[in-house]
């Protein structure tokens, strides 16, 4: 796992706490395993090219 993938989809002024549950919440609505494993979101939106739909997903909910 890299630790840089986790840090590149962080936005700048997001805290912490809202960044890991849009991490989560995305991981659900795609179904990807481990939901709860922030950094293995992370590394997986990386490695699946999902970037783009990741920041744009419903920030703050």
């Amino acid at each position: 796992m890299n630790s840089n993938n986790y840090l590149l989809l962080k936005e700048e002024n997001e805290t912490l706490v809202s960044f890991k549950k849009r991490l989560q919440n995305f991981a659900i609505a795609n179904r990807f395993a481990r939901p709860a494993h922030a950094a293995y979101v992370a590394d997986r939106i990386i490695q699946l090219n999902l970037t783009d739909q990741f920041k744009s997903y419903q920030r703050g909910s």
